[in-house]
């Protein structure tokens, strides 16, 4: 540690009324634009400056003793062990599953206050505990598919275990086969199915994860493990781990792989970590582009402000180790940039195409081509709720509100305290993290990729601010910080649930998936299209699953007079009444919203010719091109 640098000054209270001040115009300048409800759902952030000024407290982070001790831990492991029962015969209830992480997270809050620690024993209950909301997300259905992202990479897994090569890869990931690779190889050598061995590789991620934050943070604060706990409880109080990892796709093991590619980074000197660290480049390099080209680009920036800050404060020598680190960073950063732009399909050109959407949507808050809602019947579309109570007392808010508070204890103590510059280069990044994980009335391109890659910087933050409150000594603020942790908790894990999208102005796009009854209905229709070779069309979720068996299929649109169909059979559920459907949009990619009535539904399915049913999936015959509507089919 760097005892002789000079912490920075700065006025807390000057700071928060000046944070206050900008949020205050920021909801001006909201209502003016989108209207007052929108900008008074803004007024979160000052709630979270609030318990910033009511629980921060000027304290050093001491290293703490690292003696062993197990307070409290036997009671956490007698927890998760009952829960585990108990979650079981309540079908993976999601509301038990966020209760233990929350008890569990507040029983590491108390430990932390005590000077024996078992760091050891208590990172394997946050690990045990956190595990409970992805795995019991998955076992509560027969196929739990999200965003239904899942359902290319599962596709992708079949082909190379049908056909032994990674030749037979279509489109860009043929470049980029690292992940599905190690499903792949998993699959055989555990005899999983595909979904399984997904998911396998998904729960080992996550815990890697875990443990790769505390090693981060162990790097930076000089073996404190108490505060890499913390830290590792921040990175699991984000409401974005938890979505990602119930999915498992290819987005949180690049980040994972780039949480190594950083301690690598911060321990080039090492030969072992320097062999580490070429097989992190390789894997990551061939699994997700986009992670680590978010990493480098955030590292560049902590290189540069790590290397001013010693020419500032006059540390030539330590600003000499920073420049290597730095030109050492920009080596690495072009051998996955050259292979990405030598391999990758047309990948300067598609990241050239998003920076412009991204500056589009900044500037005008819409993009070019946006969707419409479509309705089918007398149904109503459902619009969220305008009432501001609502809003604020839902479990993103409440999660994003304590979340930020604790970020900003975190921020004012690292820049009040006397650390290493290394940590301080970290705080710019965190900043810009955190933008893309609070809630803004315009929508960012690719928000939860970016909200992924920054939960490791803003998960360091949060933890100095959770460890923090470890020092509280009064009995009032001690009750307010275990109440806190508690929620702060159990809606990340609520919230990871239904997806991390964090619009103002945006309707809850929840994930989905398929009970075991339905998977074996949709099962039985995949293979009836398949057996027959016929032509089918459907909306955007059976379309995804179903091209998931390299067994293409089209994508259905939508008008105001039913559903467009240009293929001999159209696959129909029963269960698409009034829910919130997506059909083919205008533009590449382009989802309109699209709801039916029960009524709607039931006369056009009674109106067609239907040629094969199993369970409520029904194929209609369409002996031309036409719309999948009410009306009485005339060929019939």
């Amino acid at each position: 540690m760097l005892l002789n640098e000079k912490p920075i000054s700065i006025s807390v209270n000057r700071f928060l009324i000046f944070l206050s001040v900008f949020n205050i115009i920021g909801i001006i300048s909201v209502s003016y634009f989108y209207g007052i409800n929108t900008g008074l759902k803004g007024s979160y952030a000052l709630i979270s400056i609030f318990l910033a000024y009511i629980l921060f407290q000027g304290t050093t982070i001491s290293q703490g003793s690292t003696s062993e001790s197990i307070k409290y831990s036997k009671l956490a492991m007698s927890i998760i062990l009952l829960s585990v029962t108990g979650i079981a015969i309540t079908d993976f209830n999601l509301a038990i599953s966020a209760f233990v992480f929350g008890l569990v997270s507040v029983l590491i809050i108390l430990n932390l206050s005590h000077s024996g620690f078992s760091h050891n024993i208590w990172i394997i209950l946050l690990a045990l505990s956190s595990i409970l909301g992805p795995i019991g997300k998955i076992y509560s259905s027969r196929l739990y598919y999200g965003s239904t992202d899942i359902f290319p990479h599962l596709g992708i897994v079949r082909e190379i275990t049908k056909s032994q090569s990674l030749f037979t890869i279509s489109g860009n990931y043929k470049f980029f086969p690292g992940y599905h690779l190690t499903v792949t190889t998993i699959e055989l050598l555990t005899g999983l199915n595909t979904y399984d061995a997904l998911v396998f590789l998904g729960v080992i991620t996550f815990v890697t994860g875990i443990f790769g934050i505390i090693f981060l943070t162990n790097i930076l604060y000089h073996n404190n493990y108490k505060l890499s706990l913390a830290a590792a409880l921040g990175y699991c109080s984000l409401p974005v781990v938890f979505s990602y990892h119930s999915y498992f796709t290819t987005h949180p093991f690049g980040t994972t792989l780039s949480i190594y590619f950083i301690i690598c980074i911060l321990k080039r000197k090492s030969y072992r970590f320097m062999l580490i660290f070429l097989l992190v480049v390789g894997a990551v390099t061939i699994s997700h582009h986009l992670s680590l080209g978010i990493v480098v680009v955030f590292l560049f920036l902590a290189a540069a402000i790590e290397l001013g800050s010693y020419r500032v404060t006059n540390f030539p020598q330590r600003a000499w180790t920073a420049q290597k680190r730095a030109f050492y960073l920009l080596l690495v950063g072009t051998i996955p940039l050259t292979y990405w732009s030598f391999f990758g399909e047309s990948f300067i050109t598609r990241f050239l195409i998003s920076s412009k959407n991204a500056l589009y949507l900044l500037i005008y808050g819409t993009g070019e081509t946006s969707a419409t809602i479509i309705t089918l019947g007398n149904v109503q579309p459902k619009i969220p709720s305008q009432n501001i109570a609502d809003f604020i007392f839902n479990t993103s808010t409440i999660n994003i509100t304590i979340m930020l508070g604790l970020f900003l204890i975190g921020f004012l103590i690292m820049l009040s305290e006397k650390y290493n510059h290394r940590v301080i280069a970290i705080l710019p990044i965190s900043i810009i993290s955190v933008m893309f994980l609070l809630k803004l009335p315009i929508q960012i391109p690719q928000q939860p990729r970016f909200q992924m890659v920054g939960s490791i910087f803003v998960s360091i933050v949060i933890g100095v601010g959770i460890y923090s409150t470890t020092r509280i000594q009064s009995d009032t603020r001690t009750i307010a910080k275990i109440i806190l942790i508690f929620l702060l908790c159990t809606t990340a894990l609520i919230q990871g649930s239904y997806g991390t999208h964090y619009l103002l102005t945006d309707s809850n796009n929840s994930g989905g998936s398929f009970s075991t009854s339905e998977y074996e209905h949709i099962t039985q229709s995949r293979e009836f299209s398949y057996h027959y070779n016929k032509d089918v069309e459907s909306l955007y979720i059976e379309y995804r699953y179903i091209s998931s068996f390299n067994q293409p299929i089209g994508w259905a649109g939508a008008n105001n007079e039913g559903i467009e169909v240009d293929s001999k059979l159209l696959l129909v559920r029963e269960s698409w009444s009034n829910q919130l459907l997506f059909s083919s949009g205008a533009g590449l990619g382009v989802k309109n919203q699209l709801y039916m009535s029960e009524y709607w539904l039931r006369s056009a399915i009674n109106n067609k010719n239907v040629i094969y049913t199993s369970g409520d999936n029904k194929y209609v015959y369409m002996d031309k091109p036409q719309n999948f509507n009410n009306e009485i089919d005339r060929s019939m």
